[in-house]
């Protein structure tokens, strides 16, 4: 819905051109605030978030292209549009004002006309964008709702014994984890990071989900489901796409432990005894090639031990292979430091640990730990 009434501000050092732009302005409708130097300007607009700022260039102390410049800076008023209003005609002063954010130009003396026209032209312009923005916020929460339907909840299926961290870098992102029963007391667990941050990986994952539970049985090893959910992906992915993934399928009737980790990072299985084991991966991405190889790995686990799966956003801290060992020595402290924590409590602490709030992500973060 568009605003009922638009606010400008104004910044000028002379009284008489706020006395003259106020009163035209005010006569079309507009809420006026205004300021006499460009100091008191900035705080105003951070104060009151006008709609529009027009903009004096040449004023005492702080110009006009330095004021613009602070108000492109701050997050508040960033998304402000300006204007300036100046009796500057060299192409110079110009160029200088688009290139520190301004949109348009008012020139002194003032024609009431353009004033009319210049800010009636920049306040279109910039409703059209919100309403834009909005939009596609709209759609985003739309496709972030449905990813998030998709994915279960631990405590829908007590008996998986799971709890997980998931939390994409944007609205709709491109990790994803799925756990299902395949039969009594035997439960497989899914992670994957689709390639890419769009909407385009966000809505791989539905067709991933369908493929992952179409293409789990009992009959079927961990690495013949991952081989047909390959040959599937082909035909979906585009040549720039591919998955990396982690399957896993616990038996706690046998306590074996089957794996296939396709250029996911290496899981971290945590025994109640012993030493902490990483079990690395050696098979292909999925959809990266048609005649991908899948090995699949069996471990012998016991009651206590403890399973961790997890997106390469855990562990890399910035994309460089130094980075990536030391998200991984991390990791694996976090995993001691709360051994003895449920596993609810243990892995949003981990993810506090890794991902301190002065600490922000850099890509999807998806955390995912079993108990044995």
């Amino acid at each position: 819905m568009q605003k009922e009434r638009y606010t400008i501000l104004l910044i000028d050092d002379e009284k008489i051109n706020l006395v003259v732009l106020r009163a035209l302005l005010q006569k079309e409708g507009y809420a006026i605030v205004s300021a006499l130097s460009g100091r008191e300007g900035v705080e105003l607009a951070r104060q009151e978030r006008p709609d529009l700022i027009l903009l004096d260039v040449v004023m005492p102390g702080e110009d006009g292209f330095e004021v613009c410049r602070i108000l492109k800076q701050d997050p508040l008023t960033h998304a402000i549009p300006v204007i300036f209003i100046t009796a500057l005609s060299d192409s110079r002063s110009k160029i200088k004002g688009l290139s520190v954010g301004g949109l348009d130009y008012i020139s002194k003396p003032f024609e009431k006309e353009e004033v009319f026209m210049r800010v009636r032209n920049i306040l279109r312009l910039n409703y059209s964008l919100q309403r834009i923005i909005e939009e596609q916020a709209v759609r985003l929460k739309q496709v972030r709702d449905a990813q998030q339907a998709i994915l279960v909840n631990p405590e829908e299926i007590p008996g998986a014994r799971f709890s997980v961290h998931f939390k994409p870098l944007l609205d709709a992102g491109g990790d994803f984890y799925d756990v299902f029963a395949v039969t009594d007391n035997v439960w497989d667990y899914f992670v994957a990071d689709i390639s890419g941050h769009d909407l385009a990986a966000s809505f791989t994952t539905s067709a991933l989900k369908a493929l992952v539970r179409y293409n789990s049985s009992q009959v079927l090893t961990v690495e013949e489901s991952m081989t047909i959910i390959n040959r599937v992906l082909q035909s979906l992915l585009t040549p720039e796409q591919h998955i990396a993934a982690a399957y896993v399928r616990l038996n706690r009737n046998t306590m074996r432990l089957s794996v296939v980790n396709a250029a996911n990072p290496p899981l971290l299985l945590l025994p109640g005894q012993g030493e902490p084991v990483w079990l690395q991966g050696n098979s292909d991405a999925l959809g990266a090639f048609a005649g991908g190889v899948f090995v699949g790995q069996e471990f012998a686990v016991a009651e206590n031990d403890r399973l961790f799966m997890y997106s390469d956003g855990i562990i890399e801290h910035s994309r460089t292979a130094r980075a990536r060992e030391q998200g991984g020595v991390d990791l694996l402290r976090a995993a001691l430091a709360t051994r003895g924590f449920p596993l609810t409590s243990a892995v949003p602490e981990i993810a506090r640990m890794l991902f301190p709030r002065e600490r922000p992500a850099e890509d999807d973060l998806l955390l995912l730990g079993v108990d044995i």
